[in-house]
């Protein structure tokens, strides 16, 4: 004997023209009222750091102010932001940083050689790696000035020992670096770095001097 299976009706029903209403809405609305769903989520809202790229503060200080030529600071760096995530990253450009190989985070700080003679510029930037556009934004800049600038003696002419002599007295190591045959001999042809460029203490001054005999120099 077969069984007689009785399924319920659907709470769908089509309405004048063939078009299925469903729960009271009919599909063209159905459609529209989806459409008004997703136009209303943020262009970003999938991308996770978009809420600490908009919302950040930055910040961007040296332990000394100004800052000293030839000597270390410490640059230190802080971000503020809602909803931080590890894919929240900073880039720092400016002295003894290289934004093509660190990888800095929200806070930190770095000891930078101070080799620029006038004054000296870093700028903060939020990069959002999370997002498909690589989003970015500037946070802060910070310029101070460099004193205590030191530069080379000029001793092109001078006698070598003479020369040496100045150098060591300025703070330098010079190096016989090479020899040149002009006249009269003994004495500084040039100097690498030349007199006049600025040099941290410490550094070392190669001398070129002349060789020529001194009896056959006019």
């Amino acid at each position: 004997m077969s069984e007689t299976r009785v399924f319920p009706r659907s709470r769908g029903s089509r309405g004048p023209g063939g078009l299925r209403r469903v729960a009271g809405w009919t599909v063209p609305a159905f459609v529209a009222s989806l459409a008004g769903l997703f136009l209303a989520v943020p262009a970003h809202a999938d991308d996770p750091g978009a809420n600490c790229l908009a919302t950040a503060t930055g910040s961007l200080v040296t332990s000394s102010n100004p800052v000293t030529y030839g000597q270390n600071t410490t640059v230190s760096w802080g971000v503020n932001c809602v909803g931080a995530t590890a894919e929240d990253v900073v880039e720092i450009v400016g002295p003894g940083f290289n934004p093509s190989t660190d990888e800095l985070y929200l806070g930190g700080s770095r000891s930078v050689f101070i080799t620029d003679t006038s004054s000296a510029s870093w700028t903060e930037i939020r990069i959002d790696t999370s997002s498909d556009t690589g989003a970015s934004r500037v946070l802060a800049t910070l310029t101070v000035p460099v004193t205590g600038v030191t530069r080379v003696p000029d001793v092109v002419g001078q006698k070598t020992m003479a020369a040496q002599s100045t150098l060591r007295a300025a703070g330098y190591v010079p190096v016989i670096g090479g020899t040149t045959p002009d006249c009269p001999g003994g004495e500084v042809y040039e100097t690498i770095p030349g007199g006049g460029t600025a040099l941290p203490l410490g550094s070392t001054v190669d001398l070129i001097v002349t060789v020529g005999p001194a009896k056959n120099c006019p």
